[in-house]
């Protein structure tokens, strides 16, 4: 197992980000990082994370979902009693909202490296902007498309699985049978962020889930939103304004 990258104690509602080992990246530690979940439904998905081997996070935008599944990645990846070697986010790599931004330059690694923008953007919460890239750059964590997931199987991973409302059935059959000896999943989905037509992974993973005694599925609400106030204003207007659930469905 890798030797911890980030030293954590959990206190109540805290974890507490407090030392960095340079033997594993090479980023200087930001010191006294306070991080809080900061309702009862994401520490209901912290402790969920924690039980069972499979969880999904159902919620609206900025409730949290990427947030505190990066978050519970990254405490289990330095809790030495966990089985978690390294953290694989998964995600469509094709564009959802209909615009071409053409080909990218680079190698793979480089050509999904736009994916990884909202992972580091949650885990500068909780460490340096530095640290973060350089759990990319060492391999710790790593972006794959779902069309590089089939015929694979990950030991000892912590695979979070973005944006499950725009997989079709087989991608998410594909994605819940990569799961493997010593490693979590969680699905992270919104009905309200269906980008692509006729795709229901989100309903599709509550079927297959539901009665499995490792799984588990967290409801997240607007009451969950604290991105920004007028986030949580806006959810709650569309709610209203739009038609459910898939508001925004084409």
């Amino acid at each position: 197992m890798y030797p911890t990258i980030v030293s954590w104690l959990l206190v109540g509602r805290y974890c507490l980000v407090f030392s960095l080992m340079a033997s594993k990246v090479k980023a200087q530690p930001q010191e006294n990082i306070k991080f809080e979940l900061k309702s009862a439904r994401q520490r209901e998905v912290f402790r969920a994370i924690k039980e069972k081997d499979v969880v999904l996070i159902c919620g609206p935008s900025g409730s949290g979902k990427s947030l505190v599944s990066i978050w519970s990645g990254v405490c289990l990846l330095n809790n030495a009693e966990s089985t978690i070697q390294r953290i694989v986010v998964v995600r469509l790599a094709a564009d959802t909202c209909g615009e071409d931004i053409g080909a990218l330059p680079g190698n793979k690694q480089e050509k999904l490296l736009h994916l990884a923008g909202p992972v580091i953007d949650n885990m500068t919460q909780f460490m340096s902007h530095q640290q973060a890239v350089g759990l990319f750059e060492q391999g710790i964590i790593e972006i794959l498309p779902i069309s590089h997931l089939r015929g694979r199987s990950f030991h000892n991973t912590f695979l979070i699985v973005e944006e499950i409302q725009n997989l079709d059935d087989t991608m998410v059959l594909t994605v819940l049978t990569r799961l493997s000896a010593g490693s979590k999943m969680v699905l992270n989905g919104d009905l309200n962020q269906v980008d692509i037509y006729g795709r229901r992974g989100v309903q599709v993973a509550k079927q297959l889930l539901d009665g499995i005694p490792q799984a588990a599925v967290v409801e997240l609400d607007a009451a969950d939103i604290y991105r920004h106030p007028f986030v949580r204003a806006v959810v709650e207007r569309a709610a209203k304004v739009f038609p459910t659930p898939l508001f925004n469905s084409r």
